[in-house]
């Protein structure tokens, strides 16, 4: 429990920061579960036998895409926030960890942001064009558009998928070495970790069960770690 007891004393000075921190961890596991269920409903999208078809999908789920979209992007930016209160929580404990696990964070979510929501909410419009019709030379132009809006978002979401295992990774390791939090925490986390790689392995079929796998994972390590996190910002330093 030494261990332990260092963090309390390190983290005083930033209490009210951590405490908020940890609060902002429990929204964005919520927000996370919201963000699994739309995401459930998009895979026939991604599980279309043709790129026409795809586009039909996304056309007729055109709330469910940008609900998908946006809820994805306020865990992109609660993702920094809540890896930024984990690191002045841990850093002392385990200096390595906790700033790798930012590091790749702050690379995965800018992946996030900056490639793979633009080009899903570019679909919607591809979705709406094509569903109105126009010349063969349109349609055909829109497809090809869509295809390679697919097959980038693909590589995107692996890409960001990969560079946030090893995030989860590194901060479950160094929470296991704080001695602070709970072994469910750290597990579910480390869990999460792996399957978050195995979704970079680029088979389809295999890919999205260990998406769901992470996502629903990932989401269990941030409630348990946000409300562990606020009970310890709550209790006053007990080092002597």
């Amino acid at each position: 429990m030494e261990k332990s007891v260092t963090v309390f004393s390190i983290a005083s000075e930033w209490r009210k920061f951590l405490k908020a921190g940890g609060l902002v961890t429990v929204v964005y596991g919520m927000l996370g579960l919201l963000d699994l269920v739309l995401g459930v409903l998009t895979i026939p999208v991604h599980q279309a036998a043709s790129t026409s078809a795809a586009l039909q999908a996304v056309n007729s789920n055109t709330l469910v895409w940008e609900g998908f979209s946006t809820v994805g992007v306020l865990v992109d930016v609660l993702n920094l926030v809540v890896f930024v209160a984990l690191y002045f929580t841990l850093r002392q404990v385990s200096q390595g960890a906790p700033a790798l696990a930012l590091v790749t964070t702050i690379a995965s979510s800018t992946v996030d942001l900056a490639i793979n929501v633009p080009l899903n909410l570019g679909l919607v419009g591809l979705g709406r064009s094509y569903a109105a019709g126009g010349s063969d030379v349109e349609k055909a132009a829109y497809l090809a558009t869509a295809e390679l809006t697919l097959n980038a978002t693909q590589v995107g979401g692996e890409i960001a998928g990969l560079l946030f295992g090893i995030a989860v990774i590194f901060v479950s390791y160094a929470m296991l070495e704080s001695h602070a939090f709970g072994s469910g925490a750290v597990y579910t986390g480390m869990l999460s970790g792996i399957a978050w790689l195995a979704y970079a392995i680029p088979i389809p079929a295999v890919g999205i069960f260990f998406l769901l796998l992470a996502s629903l994972c990932f989401c269990i390590w941030a409630l348990l770690t946000g409300r562990r996190l606020y009970v310890l910002c709550s209790k006053r330093s007990t080092a002597s």
